[in-house]
C-alpha cells in the first residue's frame, strides 16, 4: 500500500492542476490496533479557504494556492490564507506596506527630496522624474505658486528688490531678436504683499540686456545694456523709489550689456557681460570688474577680475557681501565667487549643466538658480559647495527676472519661452518658489 500511495502522491503534485485533488483517494495504513485501511479524500485551495501560499491537502500533500501582488503578503489565519497589505510601520527603517521608499510615501506620509515616489502625494514637494526616460520618480523640495502677472510681457529686462518691500522691472525687449529686440523704457514695480503691480515713470531711454541693483543711498543703478546695434552700454540712470524719479549716473568705463551687479563693501559692482560689438548677439564676454561708491563721480576699474569671461550670466549678492556669478555665454557651466575676506575672485562649484541665459539671487544663505534654457531649478549650498535639485518650474524660459523680496519669497519673472526661433513672444508670468 506504500507502494501505491507514493505513485498517487507523485501523480498528484506532477500530473494535475494546482490546487486540485486526485479522483481517486488515497489509503492510509492502519495505525494502532486497528484494522483494514482508511480513504483519505485530499482537499482543493478552494476548500481550505485559502487564496495564497503553500497549504496541506490534509493526505500529506502541499497545495499551492497562488502569490501575492506587492505590496500585499499572504496572511494565514485560523487554517485560512490571503493577501492583505500589511499593517504600515513607518519607523521599521525598511520599506514596506504602500511606502514608496523607506518609511515615507502612502500611508506614511510625505518624503523629504531625493526620496522615490509615485505621485506629489507622497512628498512634501513635488514628484517628478529622476530621468528623460522616467523609469522613476522621486521628490523635489518645493513647488511653484502662479503670481499676478507683469502688464508689460518682456525678457532680457532687469529686476531689483527694494527696501521698501518692493520689486522693481525694468527695460527689456517684448520679443527675443538677438539682444535687441523692440527695446522698452518700462518701469513697473510688484507688491510680493498685495501680489499687484503698479505702472511707474518710464526709464529716460529704452534699453535691453540691463542690469539693476538697490545701492547703500536707496537709489536703484540701472546699468549698461542696449536700445539698437550701434549702442555702447555705458549708461547709467539712477531710480529713487520714494520720488519715483530719474537722473543719471556716471558712466560705466567699459561699456557691456547682460551683465552682472550687486553690492559689498558698500560699493556698487559691476562684473561681466558683453562688450558690443554691433552683432545680433550682443557682443564679446568679458571679466572687467568695476566698482561705483554711491556720489562718486567715476567708476573704478576693480583689479580683481572674474576668473573666467561672462556674458548673460546668472548672478546673486549675499547678505554677507559676497558675490556669485553662474553660467554665461561662454562659461556656461563654472562659477565664481568674491568673497570679503578673501583675495579676488575664485571658482567655485560647477553648476550641474550649462546655463546660458539663465538667472540667480538668494534663497536664505543658499544661491537659487533657475533658467538658462531650461526649467530646472537648483539651490547651492555656499559652504557645502554642493548643488540641490529643487522642484522644476512650469516651463523652460530664459532671460528671466528672478529676484527675493524682503521677506525672504523667491520670484520668477518674464522672460523668453524656450520653443521656437527669433522673434518669438516674451512672457508676462510671474511664480513664486514655495520652499
Amino acid at each position: 500500500m506504500r507502494t501505491l500511495c507514493f505513485s498517487l502522491l507523485l501523480f498528484t503534485a506532477c500530473g494535475l492542476p494546482q490546487g486540485t485533488p486526485t479522483s481517486d483517494p488515497r489509503t492510509t495504513e492502519p495505525g494502532g490496533g486497528g484494522t483494514g485501511t482508511e480513504t483519505c479524500t485530499p482537499k482543493t485551495c478552494a476548500e481550505l479557504n485559502a487564496s495564497c501560499g503553500s497549504q496541506s491537502d490534509g493526505c500529506g500533500a502541499m497545495l499551492e494556492c497562488g502569490g501575492c501582488t506587492a505590496p500585499k503578503v499572504c496572511v494565514t489565519s485560523s487554517g485560512a490564507s490571503h493577501c492583505k497589505t500589511p499593517a504600515p510601520s513607518c519607523t521599521d527603517g525598511k520599506m514596506n506596506s504602500d511606502e514608496t521608499d523607506v518609511d515615507c510615501g502612502g500611508s506614511c506620509g510625505a518624503c523629504a527630496a531625493g526620496k522615490v515616489c509615485k505621485e506629489t502625494a507622497d512628498c512634501a514637494g513635488a514628484c517628478e522624474c529622476s530621468g528623460d526616460q522616467c523609469a522613476t520618480k522621486v521628490c523635489r523640495a518645493g513647488t511653484w505658486v502662479k503670481r499676478a502677472s507683469m502688464p508689460t510681457k518682456r525678457q532680457g529686462f532687469a529686476v531689483a528688490p527694494a527696501t521698501n518691500g518692493m520689486i522693481y522691472a525694468f527695460g527689456g525687449s517684448s520679443s527675443y531678436i538677438g539682444d535687441y529686440g523692440a527695446c522698452l523704457n518700462a518701469t513697473e514695480a510688484y507688491s510680493p504683499v498685495m501680489n499687484s503691480w503698479t505702472t511707474l515713470k518710464p526709464m529716460p531711454a529704452a534699453r535691453c540686456a540691463v542690469a539693476a541693483v538697490q545701492g547703500p543711498n536707496g537709489l536703484i543703478y540701472v546699468v549698461g545694456g542696449a536700445d539698437n546695434l550701434s549702442s555702447n552700454g555705458k549708461n547709467v540712470y539712477l531710480y529713487d523709489p520714494a520720488a519715483d524719479s530719474w537722473t543719471t549716473g556716471p558712466p560705466l568705463s567699459t561699456g557691456r550689456i547682460g551683465a552682472g551687479v550687486g553690492v559689498s563693501d558698500g560699493k556698487v559692482y559691476v562684473f561681466g557681460g558683453l562688450i558690443p560689438d554691433g552683432s545680433l548677439q550682443g557682443g564679446v564676454p568679458t571679466n572687467v570688474v568695476e566698482t561705483l561708491v554711491p556720489g562718486a563721480a567715476a567708476w573704478v576699474t576693480d583689479p580683481r577680475t572674474l576668473t573666467a569671461p561672462r556674458g548673460r550670466l546668472g548672478f546673486a549678492a549675499a547678505s554677507d557681501g559676497s558675490l556669485y556669478a553662474f553660467g554665461g555665454t561662454t562659461s556656461k557651466q563654472s562659477g565664481d565667487a568674491l568673497v570679503p575676506g578673501v583675495l579676488g575672485w575664485h571658482t567655485v562649484a560647477d553648476l550641474p549643466f550649462e546655463a546660458n541665459r539663465g538667472s540667480a539671487t538668494m534663497l536664505g544663505d543658499r544661491v537659487f538658480f533657475l533658467g538658462g534654457y531650461t526649467n530646472g531649478t537648483w539651490a547651492f549650498d555656499r559652504a557645502a559647495q554642493t548643488w540641490e535639485r529643487l522642484t522644476t518650474a512650469e516651463r523652460p524660459r530664459f532671460n528671466m527676472g528672478l529676484a527675493t523680496s524682503k521677506d525672504g519669497r523667491v520670484f520668477a519673472i518674464g522672460g523668453a519661452p524656450v520653443a521656437g526661433a527669433n522673434g518669438e513672444n516674451a512672457l508676462g508670468t510671474v511664480e513664486e518658489y514655495v520652499p
